[in-house]
């Protein structure tokens, strides 16, 4: 098995070790990013990938933001990528992942942004009808896991079904952390994402033992001081 990257999602399959398999969890971290070198340096190198890895399946993490049809940069790269995968393997997975959680220090992601601004007291805005998905990184190979040794190829929505208001993260945090000092400011809107006509991995599809589903636990697991 041959991993690409280091950070958290990487970090996480340190102690796996997948025949014929090849691990690509390098790439843009930021989804607010706008420089397109950055674009670039992901393409470049999975194309690199792709060539040295005809034999072996690639395991690709793309993002189920994709289905909220909100067409950022980041998002548009992540849909190219999926799509030249999708032209030049057979044997791949793509997952699409919902907000992966764990120690990282990537405060831009959704749950880290939100507790380094609860510490540093800077406004919070969130959208009152918004629900995340949340899936503990050590979970994330079990998962993998369990996909390859049921031969499935493919691109897949990855949902454990425990979807929790943004706000009541934010709450939860608040609560476990004893934080005083805050602001929220509350708007009208939501982010919803549709799964319809897509193949979906679900909790109840999945097989698998001793998976983190409720997501204060997982949260209190990496966030709690």
């Amino acid at each position: 098995m041959e991993i690409i990257g280091n950070g958290m999602i990487a970090k996480s399959f340190k102690d796996y070790n997948f025949k014929s398999v090849c691990i690509f969890a390098s790439g843009v971290a930021d989804s607010t990013e706008n420089d397109t070198l950055e674009y670039e340096k992901e393409y470049n190198l999975l194309k690199q990938v792709l060539e040295k890895n005809q034999n072996n399946k690639i395991i690709y993490f793309s993002t189920l933001s994709v289905l909220r049809h909100d067409y950022t940069d980041y998002i548009k790269h992540k849909l190219f990528i999926e799509s030249y995968i999708e032209n030049n393997s057979n044997n791949f997975l793509i997952l699409r992942l919902p907000n992966v959680i764990g120690e990282t220090k990537n405060t831009k992601q959704l749950v880290p942004f939100m507790y380094n601004s609860l510490l540093n007291n800077k406004i919070i805005q969130i959208k009152n009808g918004t629900y995340r998905d949340l899936l503990d990184v050590e979970d994330l190979p079990k998962i993998v896991d369990f996909l390859i040794n049921k031969k499935i190829n493919g691109k897949i929505n990855i949902t454990l079904d425990n979807k929790i208001k943004v706000v009541d993260i934010v709450n939860y945090l608040i609560k476990i952390n004893n934080i005083s000092d805050y602001q929220i400011d509350i708007l009208e809107g939501d982010e919803t994402i549709l799964y319809e006509n897509h193949l979906n991995i679900n909790n109840n599809d999945l097989d698998i033992k001793n998976l983190n589903t409720n997501p204060n636990k997982i949260i209190k697991k990496y966030y709690k001081k």
